[in-house]
This record gives structure tokens, sequence and C-alpha cells, in this order.
């Protein structure tokens, strides 16, 4: 129907209101906007979403971070252990601290009534992968496939950097000593998971960790939305 015209268009669109449970801003009355580039070639529409801006740690009092059930972390775990099924183990869940020895507040502990330092585990915005081995002592065979899937959600498609790391809501990677943030300028030019910074994180090379924004917890960015024709084209 549109033969060799493109259009490419972006739309603004206002965030809902935060509900009871979840964490706000202190600044409450502002609005905050997502934007959708929309790219229209031979009749195929495609939304490619901004990088996620959400905190990689969260503060409050456990009642109000700790939330078990968010759909889009839910319908993404299913999809990869699909998609890769050599996968050992998808784990989401947990209301704990960062791990974090030396940092105020990072102990680790789990179920505090309130913290400086929860993980986005805590407030069901993450993935833990499990490709294989036990911690610091990783196998061949689950480096492999850690960097298999990393390299699947970094890479470019029809035109976009991090295509499916967009699309899905990721906005953080932690993987074996390396580290991506969608925030950081410099990452957004990395395409595979040999291309991502060391960041010497400990304790992530039998696991990839994911980070959601709160869309793509929610399952409000353009891959869930998709969902209806299969899981966003694979």
């Amino acid at each position: 129907m549109f033969g060799l015209l493109t259009l490419v268009g972006v739309l603004f669109v206002a965030a809902a209101p935060a509900r009871a449970d979840d964490t706000t801003s202190a600044d409450d009355s502002a609005v905050a906007t997502e934007t959708l580039v929309i790219d229209l070639t031979e009749g195929t529409m495609m939304l490619v979403d901004p990088y996620g801006t959400d905190p990689n740690k969260e503060v409050g009092y456990r009642w109000d971070v700790c939330r078990a059930y968010r759909d889009g972390r839910i319908e993404l775990i299913r999809f990869l252990a699909e998609q890769f099924p050599a996968i050992h183990d998808l784990q989401g869940y947990a209301c704990r601290e960062i791990s974090s020895p030396g940092t105020p507040d990072c102990d680790g502990d789990w179920e505090p009534d309130y913290s400086t330092c929860w993980s986005t585990h805590a407030a069901g915005r993450a993935i833990d992968v499990v490709v294989g081995g036990g911690l610091n002592s990783p196998t061949p065979e689950g480096v492999a496939l850690g960097d298999e899937i990393v390299t699947w959600l970094l890479a470019a498609r029809n035109g976009h950097g991090n295509y499916w790391a967009r699309k899905m809501g990721i906005q953080q990677i932690l993987w074996n000593d390396r580290c991506w943030d969608g925030k950081r300028d410099d990452d957004r030019w990395v395409l595979s998971a040999d291309a991502m910074r060391w960041c010497g994180i400990a304790n992530h090379d039998n696991h990839v960790h994911l980070t959601l924004s709160n869309p793509g917890a929610d399952g409000l960015t353009s891959w869930y939305l998709e969902l209806g024709s299969g899981y966003g084209g694979g």
C-alpha cells in the first residue's frame, strides 16, 4: 500500500498515573513522556522505544517497593525460556537489597522495613537468566549461551541499535564482569556481548542480569503491545 514511501513519526505518550503500589518521583506533578518512532515502510509499522531511564536501585519502605507480580517481567520470562531452551533457570522477584560491601545500606538484607539500596529484583524489575555453572565458576557452554542472549538483545535490527532491549524495556545488562546501561550515551553504540564495557561487577558469570524499566516491567513497551502477532516477530 505504501510502496517505497517511508513515513517516520514521533508520538509523545503521557505516562499513566502511578498506582498506589508504584514508587513515584519526588515531584508528583511531573508528567513523564515516551517517544515512539513509527516507521511505515512497505506497509509495516515499527515501534522503537526510548531507552529506559528509571533508577537501577530503589529507595523506600518494603511495602511500597516490593512487587512480586508485574505482567511484563512474567511475559518476558516465558518468552526467553521459549527462545533459548538451553537456559537453566529464570529468576525474577526477590524482596532484598543489593549486596555491595562498602556501599551504605547495600548489605543484601532480605525484607528490611526500609532501604535506600533495594535491588530492582525487589521492585519486580529484574530477571536473572541462569546459563550454567556456579557463581565464579562458569562453564564454557554457559558463557557462550550468555554471550548469545546478550548479543541478541543488543544487536541492531531494522536500522536501530539495541533493538530488542529497547522494545522489551531492558535498560541495563550485567554479565560476566561487563555492563551495559541504556542511560549512558557511549553504551548505546554497543551491539554485542563482547563490546560491553568492563565494569568488574562480581557474581554475574553464571547468569545474565536484566534490569527492566518500569514500562517494561509492566508490559507497556512496544514488544508487549505487539504480542498479539506472536512475540513481536521473533
